[in-house]
């Protein structure tokens, strides 16, 4: 981990360089970048001598301060116990070419702050690298940095422990931030704006425990570039990765969904802010377990939660205290999508979400022969065309729908169908005909 001492050298210098205070860096035990033969501003590639300031900081154990201007630099590779700290805002390292501007393989103990990394603006033909790019590395810290104009990724980490926070990323062309495979990863508090395919990603090759916070981080503008039906257009996107938590984020104007969860298990999807998503808000789908979907707000998509996909081994969730308004008719991105407010298949309790504005249906239990143990109780549904829809089709397992607030369905409050057809206008009062149904209170 890094030390006491790196800590408090690099608050000293945080706190100097706020006030460009550069005898206060010295007394902090700051490597000066221009009192050592490092120009900015000149239009020349000085890439030789960051790397060689680099590894001299390293082997005093001394951070290295870059003073404003731009730095014309590449492939930077970065030595182990690397502290880095420019102005923030006025330090800037440009890209030469396509690629990283600085990487690390197998470090420990990097920490890189106040920088901003400008890339070469143009999409790259290869998605695979970051700005920073970051590969088997323990106790990274990236703070107070920004990241604009990447050909490919904000930030790529890969197999990698620390913490990203409070950087901002512009204006890059697939992910600002992509974390492959981590060890407790922290990304907290970080703003995005305009990336080509997706905001964070937390993917692992393998199912298996990850245990990343992506944590109050204000994501918007998020495109699918290279199309697809869901891997891409998302503003958090969990693959594969147990035990990750993403909680109290704000996310806007999404061409998928604020947050999708694919393969995940135990994931907590928690107080989240989510506005104008053009597919699915919140997913939870093909074989996930154990998702916990609770607190959030949905105000503006194509549907609104959907926890799904039990016909590839997706099942175990609570989706409970959410709010899901203004739903669209239809997707922009995804025709295949339907105007739902909450739609769940297998052993998942629904229970005191808010729904309000569907054209469509409130609640969806079950699509066909997918709907095993579901529990919907103490929801309050208003102003849609059916209040909550209940499969009925040959081979369910059982379905509990009680002490729901329906208020004034357009259509009709509870229904049972099978598949698109509707063959129970008033499933309360024909549920005695289903065993494995139980309809109460309504």
């Amino acid at each position: 981990m890094i030390s006491r001492r790196r800590l408090i050298q690099s608050m000293g210098i945080a706190g100097a360089v706020a006030f460009g205070n550069t005898s206060a860096m010295a007394q902090f035990g700051a490597l000066d970048g221009a009192a050592n033969g490092l120009i900015g501003n000149t239009g020349s590639d000085v890439s030789a001598q960051l790397l060689d300031l680099l590894f001299r900081a390293s082997a005093l154990q001394q951070p290295l301060f870059l003073p404003a201007g731009d730095y014309l630099v590449g492939n930077i590779s970065l030595p182990p116990n690397t502290l880095i700290v420019g102005m923030r805002g006025q330090t800037n390292l440009v890209a030469i070419k396509d690629g990283p501007i600085l990487s690390g393989q197998g470090v420990q103990n990097v920490s890189i702050e106040n920088l901003t990394f400008i890339g070469t603006g143009s999409a790259s033909s290869s998605e695979g690298f970051g700005l920073v790019d970051m590969v088997n590395c323990n106790a990274i810290n990236i703070n107070g940095c920004a990241f604009e104009r990447s050909a490919s990724t904000g930030l790529s980490l890969y197999g990698c422990a620390g913490t990203v926070e409070k950087n901002s990323f512009k204006n890059i062309a697939n992910a600002a931030i992509a974390s492959t495979d981590a060890t407790d990863v922290s990304i907290t508090n970080n703003s995005i704006d305009g990336c080509g395919n997706n905001g964070i990603l937390v993917w692992r090759n393998d199912n298996s425990h990850d245990g990343s916070i992506v944590m109050g981080n204000r994501i918007k503008n998020i495109d699918w570039r290279s199309g697809g039906n869901g891997q891409n257009g998302n503003g958090i996107n969990v693959f594969r990765a147990a035990d990750v938590i993403v909680s109290n984020n704000v996310i806007t104007d999404c061409a998928f969904s604020a947050i999708r969860a694919n393969g995940s298990v135990n994931c907590q999807i928690i107080g989240n802010n989510c506005r104008n998503l053009s597919e699915v808000a919140i997913f939870s789908e093909f074989d996930f377990s154990g998702s916990i979907v609770a607190q959030n707000i949905v105000d503006g998509a194509a549907q609104g939660i959907s926890i799904t996909n039990w016909n590839d081994g997706g099942h175990l969730a609570v989706c409970a205290n959410n709010i899901v308004r203004n739903i669209w008719k239809t997707s922009p991105n995804n025709p295949d999508t339907i105007p739902v407010g909450i739609g769940v298949e297998a052993d998942i309790v629904v229970d005191g979400n808010v729904i309000e504005n569907v054209p469509g249906t409130g609640i969806a239990a079950g699509w066909g022969p997918y709907m095993r143990n579901i529990s919907i109780t103490d929801n309050l549904i208003r102003e849609v065309d059916y209040g909550i829809y209940v499969s009925l089709a040959d081979g369910i397992g059982a379905a509990q729908v009680k002490d729901n607030q329906i208020d004034s369905p357009r259509l009709a409050a509870i229904v049972g169908g099978r598949w698109d057809d509707i063959i129970e206008m008033n499933l309360q009062k024909a549920a005695d005909k289903y065993p494995m149904i139980s309809v109460s209170g309504n």
